[in-house]
């Protein structure tokens, strides 16, 4: 699990909602004990999205991992996506990102995402995995 340190919390991690192009979906990510909880509601009228991000976490070596596992709860079946970037100095920036469903209902379910499952992305556009392949040192 990432630990977060609780002083930097609120200056490395940040939202972003379709509220920047007129949508209405609305999110939070707030610090619980040394993890983090992101929630919200995703509104399909205007856009559709939530997302938390932090550009500012130290690199983190997971090449002793397969993948990721996640702790999510949706009241609706929705497919989310998650985003990757890694420390290697591009002259694109590439995000790796990797599609999950999540099940409606309000039970806690972990999702696992193979490392492996994710696709290099440029703005929204896919990528050849042998140019850019995902560095998890």
């Amino acid at each position: 699990m990432l630990q977060i340190n609780n002083g930097q919390f609120d200056s490395t991690w940040n939202i972003t909602d379709d509220q920047v192009m007129g949508g209405k979906s609305q999110s939070y990510i707030n610090l619980v004990s040394d993890y983090a909880v992101f929630n919200g509601t995703i509104s399909s009228d205007g856009g559709g999205f939530c997302t938390t991000q932090s550009r500012d976490l130290y690199p983190i070596d997971v090449s002793q991992y397969d993948g990721l596992a996640l702790t999510v709860s949706s009241e609706k079946n929705f497919i989310y996506k998650m985003a990757l970037g890694d420390a290697t100095d591009k002259f694109f920036y590439v995000t790796w990102e990797a599609a999950f469903e999540v099940q409606a209902g309000q039970t806690w379910q972990t999702i696992y995402i193979p490392f492996d499952s994710f696709s290099p992305s440029w703005y929204g556009y896919y990528q050849w995995s042998w140019l850019f392949p995902l560095d998890t040192a």
